[in-house]
């Protein structure tokens, strides 16, 4: 029996601070409000049912106004967003039909928006109460390491390609953590360039989360540097007490073949092993680069992307887009 009700809070301020104040200590560092205000500022919000022993579900996102109306959205950097279940059911059983009612309430109290995009944790599969009422989903794929309290039992899980990397680059560079965000966005811009790829954020707008996460004691940026004091690699790193995630990172052209990048993220290992549980790579669906987190030892697992647009002109323009991928489906 699911007995959860809906606080109407009409305020949307008040809606946030009742999510604040009720958020369990395990919440994902993408759902704090810390980081929804670096993101966002105050365009954020959450649907949350209740019950006699406090909030027992929630859906976060974020939104933006436009000229045509309300979108739904996922901020840049910003892995998942969408519903958290705060207090399973005693067993399987009862904890899908939990689950899917208190999807459904969520669901419903939704507000109505043009353009929905909502990427969900990997541990929700249960989408069907959105499938009802003509949500689509893509399955997408993370990489999940599993962090030991001491990270030499890590090291054992490499593969001999990422042995050789880290012993080739420890002759090279020097890791040190990084006061700001300069040489990350260079090498980010730079990167994405020679894959001819979009940058969706801009330089501002990564020092604000980086700031943030200085604030709240949850993330780092860590260089790879040469003799010279030039910097060849960086990656941003963000935790919580259940999971680490690798945000973004970036390398110089000369450094391909360094093992610069493996490098970094032996040394971030080494600092969040005892300190959280999990490191999530973000992806990737591209195959060489989910090869290569699998050679850290890390497994594949498929997590949720859904969208659904209502207005004429967004559906247009998404169906062109599919057409010149030669990727049209019935969306």
């Amino acid at each position: 029996m699911v007995c959860a009700v809906n606080i109407v809070i009409v305020n949307r301020t008040e809606r946030q601070q009742f999510y604040a104040n009720h958020l369990p200590a395990g919440t994902p560092v993408f759902h704090q409000p810390w980081w929804l205000q670096a993101c966002c500022g105050s365009n954020w919000d959450a649907v949350t049912l209740s019950g006699d022993s406090g909030m027992e579900a929630y859906y976060v996102y974020a939104f933006r106004h436009s000229l045509l109306g309300l979108h739904l959205l996922m901020p840049p950097l910003t892995a998942y967003l969408g519903p958290a279940i705060l207090a399973a059911a005693p067993d399987a059983e009862h904890n899908l039909h939990r689950e899917t009612e208190l999807l459904i309430r969520l669901e419903d109290n939704l507000p109505a928006c043009i353009h929905f995009e909502s990427r969900w944790q990997p541990q929700y599969q249960n989408w069907l109460p959105f499938h009802w009422k003509k949500y689509h989903q893509s399955v997408r794929y993370t990489h999940l390491l599993k962090l030991p309290a001491e990270a030499n039992d890590l090291h054992k899980g490499f593969s001999e390609k990422i042995h050789r990397e880290i012993a080739r680059a420890e002759k090279r560079y020097v890791v040190s953590l990084a006061n700001d965000t300069d040489a990350l966005f260079g090498l980010v811009s730079e990167t994405l360039r020679r894959k001819k790829a979009f940058l969706n954020f801009s330089a501002s707008y990564l020092r604000q989360l980086f700031a943030a996460c200085q604030t709240h004691h949850a993330g780092a940026i860590w260089h790879a540097v040469t003799d010279d004091g030039k910097i060849h690699a960086a990656v941003f790193i963000v935790w919580d007490k259940e999971k680490a995630y690798y945000v973004i990172g970036g390398r110089s052209p000369g450094s391909g073949n360094s093992g610069a990048m493996s490098l970094l993220f032996w040394e971030v290992f080494k600092h969040l092993c005892g300190r959280t549980k999990v490191f999530d790579f973000e992806g990737s669906m591209l195959e060489g680069v989910g090869s290569y987190f699998r050679s850290f030892g890390a497994r594949c697992v498929p997590y949720f992307s859904l969208r659904k647009t209502s207005h004429w002109l967004l559906r247009s323009k998404e169906a062109l887009k599919y057409v010149l991928k030669g990727k049209l489906w019935d969306f």
